[in-house]
């Protein structure tokens, strides 16, 4: 008895924190306080760790808690798992009870919290050498995929919804060219015919976030860094999950039907073409007189063609380009779909509009060449028969070799954000392309704003013309500049086939349209 008559403390101590990795705290006492108590750890009944409550402490000996050495830390083999409930005993071994608040519950974990980061920041900090670091990277890639392949399972798809994943080359930009125009046309279609959408893209490292955004505010899911790393990566964790798997471009027919195949063998593969590469590059080798180009697109027209043979469906924009194919390939299912173009008529009339405009963008070295033929040769003969008519290079990504043309004439706009200005400005434009493939936006978005397009034959192939707008089709300079004359001089002439434009438009290029053709090419084969 002590001079208060309350009998020593024979055991002393504290649990001062316990987690999933580590328990630490402190005990002394028992017939000899200043001799090390041996502890055993224990979770759910199972022995996991043992240690001596033997070390330094200043602030036990400040407290008077004998010499301070009886503080304790172990780290618990393996660390416990953050999901599950634990009941963790610290014992004494020498008669088997447990130190104060012993023993403690750890919940089960239900965030990615602090201490799991801290908990894993940690482990890799102590990783130092080459077979640490080997076995490191296995087990944190084998648990990425896991994680990657339980959140595939977790997204929002309703009972009996088919989902589709659609690879392109970068995530889609309208700005950027009727290809993103068009993908992105029939992503919507797609979830129109009932589809939940997935897109990659195959050549995208850092892609534009405004286009990101732009994507998934319409309910598109957009798989890139970090989780997604590449198609094949996606395909492969991903494995089967896909009903219909959409391949945009020959690049991603190329690199990616067949994978789509392995690793969704019941899903339906669909080649959509674009435009067809190799008409494209054997006409540009022909205009330039290039052997060497002449030669490469005869080894695409095989990679395409080899594409083809090996999809369910083949999709394109273009009448004229399905005629190729089907008869090429005509054991293939040849579908031609187009992409929607909305009607947005411009609000000025004829006589507060003036001059011409060709637009494009000038990343498409077709663009340039045309952009470079109508200001050497077009214009100079439109210009003669009323030098007041000027023209407008639209686009993005012009290069310095089209700014230089501005002169004469010809003003260097560049990009644009709405294409609805420029139509609101003018009475016509331009489509001068000499080489090409496909179905050009630049066409549909001029004749959706009811201003007259007069094109080249390659800039009119694969759109179905009706008589008043084949009308405005010119095979060379000369008859090009007398069309843009006639359109911007005969306010009659320009009524007709701007009206013969909205109706072409109306009649094949609407949303509903493009859902209708889409919905045949995913049917099964009959």
């Amino acid at each position: 008895m002590n001079e208060a008559g309350v009998p020593p403390a024979r055991w002393r101590g504290y649990i001062d924190e316990a987690t999933h990795e580590a328990v630490s705290g402190w005990v002394q006492g028992g017939a000899d306080p200043d001799r090390p108590v041996v502890l055993e750890i224990s979770c759910n009944g199972v022995p996991v760790a043992r240690v001596v409550a033997d070390r330094y402490r200043a602030d036990l000996k400040a407290a008077g808690i004998g010499g301070g050495r009886h503080g304790f830390t172990v780290r618990l083999p393996g660390n416990l798992p953050r999901d599950q409930r634990h009941v963790v005993h610290v014992r004494r071994q020498i008669d088997g009870g447990d130190i104060p608040r012993s023993p403690i519950t750890l919940g089960a974990a239900r965030s990615f919290d602090a201490a799991a980061h801290s908990s894993i920041v940690q482990a890799v900090a102590e990783v130092t050498t080459e077979a640490g670091a080997q076995a490191a990277l296995a087990f944190l890639a084998a648990q990425t995929n896991r994680l990657l392949q339980r959140r595939a399972t977790w997204a929002d798809t309703p009972a009996g919804r088919r989902r589709a994943l659609v690879v392109d080359e970068t995530t889609p930009n309208p700005a950027f060219g009727a290809g993103a125009v068009a993908i992105l046309s029939h992503m919507r279609a797609l979830q129109q015919l009932g589809y939940q959408v997935s897109f990659i893209a195959a050549y995208d490292g850092a892609p534009d976030p405004v286009a990101v955004a732009a994507l998934e505010a319409t309910g598109i899911e957009h798989c890139g860094q970090p989780f997604h790393p590449s198609v094949e990566e996606l395909l492969r964790r991903r494995a089967g999950a896909f009903d219909l798997v959409y391949l945009y471009r020959a690049s991603s027919a190329a690199g990616y039907l067949g994978l789509a195949r392995r690793y969704c063998p019941g899903a339906r593969i669909v080649f959509s073409v674009c435009d067809l590469h190799h008409l494209r590059m054997a006409r540009q080798a022909t205009l330039e007189k290039d052997d060497t180009l002449l030669a490469k697109s005869r080894a695409m027209r095989r990679t395409e063609l080899s594409a083809v043979r090996l999809a369910d469906a083949v999709v394109t924009h273009s009448t004229a380009e399905a005629d190729i194919l089907r008869r090429a390939a005509p054991r293939v299912a040849i579908h031609v779909v187009p992409w929607a173009t909305p009607l947005q008529p411009v609000s000025r009339p004829f006589g507060q509009r003036r001059g011409i405009a060709f637009i494009g963008g000038y990343n498409h070295l077709p663009n340039c060449d045309a952009a470079t033929w109508l200001a050497a040769e077009i214009m100079p003969i439109l210009r003669r028969a009323d030098p007041s008519i000027t023209c407008l290079l639209v686009g993005s990504d012009m290069p310095e070799s089209v700014r230089r043309l501005a002169g004469d004439g010809i003003e260097a706009v560049g990009p644009v954000d709405d294409l609805a200005s420029v139509f609101e400005r003018v009475r016509a434009t331009v489509a001068p392309l000499r080489y090409g493939a496909g179905i050009k936006g630049k066409v549909l978005s001029s004749l959706a704003a009811g201003v007259p397009c007069v094109m080249t034959p390659l800039a009119a192939e694969g759109i179905a013309l009706t008589p008043i707008l084949g009308a405005l089709v010119g095979r060379d300079a000369a008859g090009i500049a007398g069309l843009l004359h006639r359109m911007h001089s005969d306010p009659a002439a320009n009524r007709a086939a701007a009206s013969a434009g909205l109706d072409l438009i109306g009649a094949g290029y609407s949303e509903a349209h493009v859902a209708a053709a889409l919905e045949l090419a995913l049917a099964p084969a009959a």
